[in-house]
């Protein structure tokens, strides 16, 4: 079942994260969550903004403004899908705010 392999697959990047994250590799732990985030889109949207929320939260530790803007963009775009317009109306704004932060668009 499809699926199921998306939601080892997260799993996985998850569990991969947290790893990397114990041994101080904080790129390699954004780079994991975002995937992990990836797989969950297919299967659970909910614990795809969780991971994405992570992945944010390192990039934003490590200065990463661009990078922090197309995440947001991107679970606002998700929240929208679902019709979640507060949420996706938030999330849209904080990358708007990322981006004018960064002169870029």
């Amino acid at each position: 079942m499809v699926s199921k392999n998306f939601q080892e697959a997260g799993d996985a990047f998850k569990n991969a994260a947290g790893c990397f994250q114990k041994i101080s590799s904080q790129h390699e732990a954004a780079t994991a969550f975002q995937e992990a985030g990836n797989a969950y889109k297919k299967v659970d949207s909910a614990q795809a903004v969780a991971m994405l929320q992570l992945t944010i939260d390192i990039l934003s530790d490590l200065g990463r403004f661009s990078q922090v803007a197309k995440h947001h963009k991107d679970i606002g775009e998700m929240l929208e899908a679902e019709e979640n317009f507060e949420g996706a109306c938030e999330h849209l704004q904080l990358a708007a705010d990322f981006y004018q932060g960064e002169d870029s668009t």
